[in-house]
């Protein structure tokens, strides 16, 4: 699998990538690194808590660490979740579908490691 071939499985915007990464070489070897990145586990270990402080540091982090790598299915959910439980937003939080956010997160957060390890060889 090339590497335009991951970012089209995952969801991600290969362009955006090598824009900001320069090469396959590198794209590959930072890609990578996100199966070692620990906030979506955060995220859903706040959701489970009803943490809301937690909830927006860990989906801002997430949408952070996605948005570098380019990985727009996974970023544009996290920045969902942030901005709904951003200080100050209490009146799109009291509307946000966090259950069917985190749901879609989910799906889209699993098919992309699946994605990674494979090509990854781990």
């Amino acid at each position: 699998m090339t590497v335009q071939e991951l970012y089209s499985n995952i969801g991600g915007n290969y362009q955006e990538a090598s824009k900001r990464l320069m090469n396959d070489s590198l794209i590959s070897r930072f890609i990578v690194k996100f199966l070692t990145d620990t906030s979506y586990e955060k995220l859903t270990e706040a959701v489970g808590n009803n943490d809301e402080k937690g909830i927006f540091e860990a989906s801002h982090a997430l949408k952070g660490v996605t948005a570098n790598l380019a990985i727009t299915s996974i970023a544009e959910i996290a920045g969902a979740v942030t901005e709904a439980y951003r200080p100050g937003n209490e009146a799109q939080r009291a509307t946000f579908d966090l259950a069917g956010n985190m749901s879609r997160l989910a799906e889209v957060y699993d098919r992309a490691v699946a994605e990674i390890k494979s090509f990854s060889g781990k």
